[in-house]
Order: C-alpha cells, then sequence, then structure tokens
C-alpha cells in the first residue's frame, strides 16, 4: 500500500508539472503575439559610443589633416583654435573627448590642449540631424570656437564657464546652462583695471553692461575657480582611427 500511495503522489506530481509548464508556455505564446509585451531592443553603451564616435570621426581627422599639413587654415570654414594648433602642429598635444555634459544620453566632442587633467577646451561639437556641428551660444550665431585666450571648462553641475582675455589685465568670464544644442547665458562679468578697476556684470533683461561690486564678482570668480571643474579624459589626436 505504501509503495502504491507514492506512486499516485509521483503520478499527481508529474499531471501537476506538466500542468505549470503548459501555463508557461502558454503565457510565453501571448506575449510574442501581444507586440506591447515585448521588452525593448537593449543597445550596449559600447555600441552606442560607437555609433558616436562614428559621427564625429571626420570632424577629428580634419583636425588631424590640418596638424599633418594636409590642409590650409581658412578663417571661414575653421575654428580659430587650428590656426593656433598651427603654431604647435603636434598630434600629441591636442586632444579629443567625448562627454554627456547634459547627460541626455549623447555625447559632446571637445577639442582642447592635452594633458592628462587638463580642464579646459577650445571647440566643442554637438549631433545635429546625424551630423556634427559647432555648439551655438545664447541667442545668436556665434559659436562655441576658442583659443588659448577664449576657452571653456565644464562646471561641477553641469555648466558651461567661458573665459576671455579681452587685454592685459582686462577678461569676461561667463556661466551658461547647456540645452543639448546651444549654450544659454547665466551669468556674465567683466573687469577692467585700466579703467579704476572697475567690475562689470551683464543685465539679461535690458542686455547692457552695468556696473556691480567687486564683492559680486569675487564671489562669482570663487564659485567658478579650476576645483570646481570636470577633468576633461582626452586622448590625443594621434589615437584617432
Amino acid at each position: 500500500m505504501y509503495t502504491d500511495n507514492n506512486k499516485q503522489r509521483k503520478g499527481k506530481a508529474l499531471i501537476l508539472s506538466a500542468s505549470v509548464v503548459a501555463l508557461s508556455l502558454g503565457g510565453c505564446a501571448v506575449n510574442e503575439k501581444d507586440p506591447e509585451t515585448k521588452p525593448d531592443p537593449v543597445v550596449s553603451e559600447e555600441k552606442q559610443e560607437v555609433n558616436v564616435i562614428d559621427i564625429y570621426k571626420d570632424t577629428i581627422n580634419e583636425y588631424v589633416e590640418f596638424l599633418n599639413g594636409d590642409k590650409e587654415y581658412d578663417e571661414n570654414t575653421m575654428p580659430l583654435s587650428m590656426r593656433e594648433m598651427s603654431y604647435d602642429p603636434y598630434l600629441d598635444h591636442f586632444g579629443y573627448a567625448l562627454m554627456d555634459i547634459n547627460e541626455d544620453g549623447v555625447d559632446e566632442l571637445l577639442i582642447g590642449s592635452y594633458s592628462e587633467d587638463s580642464h579646459f577646451f577650445y571647440d566643442m561639437y554637438v549631433i545635429k540631424d546625424g551630423k556634427a556641428e559647432l555648439c551655438l551660444r545664447d541667442d545668436s550665431d556665434k559659436k562655441v570656437a576658442g583659443y588659448s585666450q577664449d576657452y571653456y571648462a565644464i562646471t561641477n553641475d553641469n555648466k558651461i564657464y567661458n573665459y576671455t582675455v579681452n587685454g592685459e589685465e582686462s577678461w569676461t568670464a561667463s556661466v551658461s546652462s547647456f540645452d543639448g544644442s546651444r549654450l544659454n547665458l547665466e551669468k556674465k562679468y567683466r573687469f577692467n583695471s585700466f579703467e579704476d578697476a572697475t567690475c562689470m556684470e551683464w543685465n539679461l533683461d535690458t542686455e547692457q553692461w552695468q556696473e556691480t561690486t567687486s564683492e559680486a564678482l569675487n564671489d562669482f570668480s570663487n564659485t567658478y575657480s579650476m576645483e570646481n571643474f570636470k577633468v576633461i579624459p582626452y586622448k590625443t589626436l594621434s589615437e584617432i582611427k
């Protein structure tokens, strides 16, 4: 009797297992027929990076070709940084970096002087309609294209800092937000020691300079000092394949 009961239990267990499998398979069949239950295709981070670098590669190679002497400088089509690079035409002295500045899943391309702990860049490219273009500034057609006297940095809160030397002991500094295609000015200051050390602030409403205090200028400078900038993970231009 013990053996028969055991066999009956095993038989019931087999029937139950078969039912569970049938239900599981039936559920899978329903999911396959219902497109709304299909999981989204997964694209690896490596694949995304490959796609982005493919878009930016031609732009990077323009710098490489210029530094190699294959192209002459054209002020109408080339950023000012290229002209400055011609004074120091070595691929290892300049770098490129891909950074997702506004964390929207799409990398921007930065070009600047290479060092392992650099905080600054000259040119910034974005992807528009599947092509690389220089990023625009504010509501104008001015582009984010600098050089050693007009350079940019990324703040720890993902804003873009710009510092421009206007002359001896005179400079302009600004900080802007970035929306993925353009910079939007938030604050801008100017200091000129030749005019009795005047401190000026740009009024966003009137779009004119107005006098401000040295304390306001110092607060801005302390807030956006180098320790508050991100290190840019450059690779040298010689590393582009």
